[in-house]
């Protein structure tokens, strides 16, 4: 009797429409889980705990009361069918917010709804992500997301009951709540897109704006009439030389004493950056994988192409297919014969696609046999200590053979979520740790194996910084160049110097870099260094924010950090702009042109 009177009872709430006041209680649970997340994160970044959070508190209140909208719509209309729709709208509403804060709490970004779209039909990685979070994530977040996501979904079938205490109730909270979302808010913090809500993140974004005809036209004449490479002969000696290029993922210099003092997770490469020479003022042009692929291999930068950042988006490597002028090519016109290795899917964003169409020759991924008693993480990949045997394996095979070689080995182990594949420690210091200890073992055999000797060169660099909110020690050490520092390692000992090298360079340097050690020929653009020249300083370097993604940081020699700001013809810089201003906005305006034609024109 007793359990029939509590289905009885709880049927009747139900009726009353006491379901749909659960989801209206769950989304300021919702609302002040995301306040405390953000405010732990910027609270630890700038050293001012509880600053942030009633600025996110406050931010998110306008989505509450558009909640409240929407059920005050759904208690008032008799229309069955429109009752259905807005019930789907408060659905949606809190899947985005829901989305949102599993990716502020795993990644420290945000909800960026193009992105969204352009992963959305990658299934297996994002399942392999999702498993390892929730086996790890914040339990009270778990409970929250779980529990909203269920009131929704049977609220969607639920009746509703129109009673003059919950029209009340809704009359008084509505301006008030109004009110408080309009108060003023005293956070003056430059990363505002950490607190704001996630439909202010994604609709003030300039990165929408298109360029007019005449502002094409205009810029493209003013290109044509300063040519941006310029080309001289070079000695080339590295003619002939094989190559190795190792992409570390997500190794950062806070990781490194040695790159940065604040952090011992990396004590292999740093022994390897001391005994040979380390650039300690190296820039990633960009925040994921596919854009440090691009930057590294194609010379050219990763910015928001108009298209991307509306509905029916494409791939990251948008614009990247097909290139004349890349690495790959390049070597390829020198006799080389270019390799690709990595233990993760090379069908996740058409990786393998894109690296056959700039020039490799051989591309493998987590399909190959070697990796078959290995484990599988993240993307379906094999720890870092497997894809290393692999490549001393491909190594020896290709030094047999009579033309020289190039092979890029990328490594996945330091992906998020963190995990070290051999312990099961979720950490990023455990993660990294493996990651470290891995990369030095395959340093180790490849000098035992002689690789120096015949001439071999080994680079080492990472694709782009963690993706972990910036530590306050970090901000104090490196300030706004903590977002684009990474590491970068040049192993070649027929070259002279060795040691620190503090000269500025990127990750688009590369290209024309190893352009003028093997083919004799330097083309520098006015923006660009020789890596191999420990006196070469890029003019400026570029970095293409994750989080904002109308802001580029422009770092120039000399001279203090600037930001632009993407806003099709409107582009330009946020506060006072650097003497060379217009060139700088001639490039990266330039660089999205060249990508609105669906690929990059050659240089």
């Amino acid at each position: 009797m007793r359990k029939r009177a509590i289905k009885t009872r709880v049927l009747g709430l139900i009726r009353r429409g006491f379901l749909g006041d659960s989801v209206i209680i769950a989304f300021p649970l919702l609302m002040l889980t995301r306040a405390l997340q953000v405010d732990s994160n910027f609270g630890g970044l700038t050293d001012c705990y509880s600053c942030f959070f009633w600025a996110a508190l406050q931010s998110d209140i306008s989505l509450f009361v558009l909640l409240l909208l929407f059920y005050g719509a759904v208690l008032l209309t008799p229309v069955l069918a429109l009752r259905l729709l807005l019930k789907l709208a408060m659905l949606s509403l809190l899947l985005l917010y829901v989305v949102d804060l599993v990716l502020l709490d795993l990644m420290a970004i945000r909800l960026n709804f193009s992105e969204a779209i352009k992963y959305a039909f990658a299934v297996g990685p994002i399942y392999d992500i999702a498993k390892a979070y929730i086996s790890e994530s914040n339990p009270w977040l778990l409970l929250s997301t779980v529990s909203g996501v269920v009131l929704v979904s049977v609220f969607l079938i639920a009746p509703v009951s129109l009673e003059r205490w919950r029209t009340n109730t809704l009359l008084l909270m509505l301006p008030a709540l109004a009110l408080a979302a309009w108060l003023p808010s005293n956070v003056g913090y430059v990363h505002s897109w950490g607190y704001e809500n996630v439909l202010r993140v994604n609709l003030s974004s300039g990165v929408t704006e298109p360029y007019s005809a005449p502002f094409i036209e205009a810029l493209e004449q003013r290109n044509r009439d300063r040519p941006l490479l310029q080309c001289n002969k070079t000695d080339g000696t590295g003619a002939g030389r094989n190559v190795v290029l190792v992409i570390l993922e997500s190794f950062s210099a806070y990781h490194s004493r040695f790159f940065s003092g604040l952090n011992d997770l990396t004590p292999q490469m740093d022994r390897i950056a001391r005994e040979n020479r380390a650039l300690t003022n190296f820039h990633a042009n960009g925040f994921t994988t596919e854009a440090g692929l691009l930057a590294l291999l194609t010379g050219r930068i990763s910015l928001p192409v108009v298209e991307e950042n509306s509905l029916g988006a494409g791939v990251s490597f948008k614009g990247g297919f097909n290139l004349d002028h890349t690495l790959p090519k390049m070597l390829s016109n020198e006799g080389y014969f270019s390799a690709f290795l990595t233990s993760g899917d090379l069908g996740f964003l058409d990786k393998g696609k894109w690296l056959k169409s700039i020039g490799f020759d051989h591309v493998e991924g987590h399909q190959h046999p070697f990796y078959r008693p290995w484990p599988r993480f993240h993307f379906q990949a094999a720890p870092d200590r497997a894809l290393y045997l692999r490549s001393l394996q491909a190594i020896e095979k290709l030094e047999t053979r009579p033309r020289p070689f190039f092979l890029t080995v990328e490594t996945v182990s330091t992906h998020l979520p963190f995990i070290n594949p051999e312990t099961g420690i979720k950490t990023e210091a455990a993660a990294v740790s493996y990651a470290d200890k891995a990369l030095g073992e395959f340093y180790d055999r490849i000098v035992k194996s002689g690789f120096f000797k015949r001439g071999g060169m080994l680079l080492i660099v990472s694709d782009h910084r963690s993706m972990t909110p910036i530590k306050s020690a970090e901000l104090e050490r490196f300030g706004e160049r903590a977002e684009s520092l990474v590491p970068m390692i040049i192993v070649d000992p027929l070259q002279n110097f060795t040691g620190e090298d503090d000269a500025l360079g990127q990750q688009t340097d590369l290209v024309g870099s190893l352009q003028s050690q093997v083919a004799g020929v330097s083309c520098q653009g006015r923006f660009q260094s020789d890596l191999f020249d420990p006196s070469s300083n890029a003019d400026c370097v570029f970095h293409s924010s994750g989080v904002v993604r109308d802001r580029v940081s422009v770092l120039c020699h000399g001279e203090p950090e600037q930001v632009v700001i993407l806003n099709g013809d409107d582009t330009g810089f946020e506060g006072s702009a650097p003497p060379q201003a217009l060139r700088i906005l001639d490039y990266i305006n330039g660089e999205r042109v060249r990508r609105l034609s669906g690929r990059y024109d050659s240089p």
